[in-house]
């Protein structure tokens, strides 16, 4: 949820409007159907998002609960606990509950770092248009938020090479 300010008609004095939005995707089109649209096909399903103030929502809420359920999908589907990845973090278990609630929305770039650390994976944070946001909106089942380990990586590479190169 977001709150903006916004002026009244014919006067300085403000109000807050509370706008909400949800990642949780519409099914218009599969994840398949997804995957092979084009980015203006894709942005075209997204009919809300021709309202600015839904826009914006939209956005924030798409990093806030984004990254909480990916810290969550990405701890479970390592076999750790809070407390595993509390201990790895140096801070309690009580932080990491927090930093996968994705009601939270206060995560900092450097806590994110040592999560990226943590789970053996980088951490990419840049601004993208709109259309890869509508893209990624498709994409949130949990073969699609887990990012595998640097090692796991690495080991399907030097399998690739011992499968071309026998002996």
């Amino acid at each position: 949820m977001t709150e903006q300010k916004q002026p009244r008609l014919g006067g300085s004095t403000t109000i807050t409007v509370k706008v909400t939005a949800s990642l949780t995707p519409v099914a218009r089109i599969s994840v398949d159907e997804a995957r092979r649209s084009t980015s203006a096909q894709l942005l075209a399903q997204k009919r809300k998002w021709r309202n600015e103030e839904y826009r914006k929502s939209y956005a924030e809420a798409a990093v806030d609960q984004g990254i909480s359920w990916q810290i969550r999908i990405n701890r479970e589907m390592r076999g750790m606990t809070q407390r595993d990845l509390a201990d790895r973090l140096s801070t309690r278990q009580s932080a990491i509950s927090r930093m996968e609630d994705p009601e939270y929305g206060s995560h900092s770039l450097a806590r994110l770092k040592e999560v990226a650390h943590a789970f053996r994976c980088a951490l990419l944070v840049k601004l993208v248009p709109y259309s890869a946001l509508a893209r990624e909106s498709f994409l949130l089942a949990e073969k699609d938020l887990y990012v595998r380990s640097y090692d796991e990586e690495i080991k399907e590479i030097d399998n690739g090479i011992e499968e071309e190169n026998p002996g």
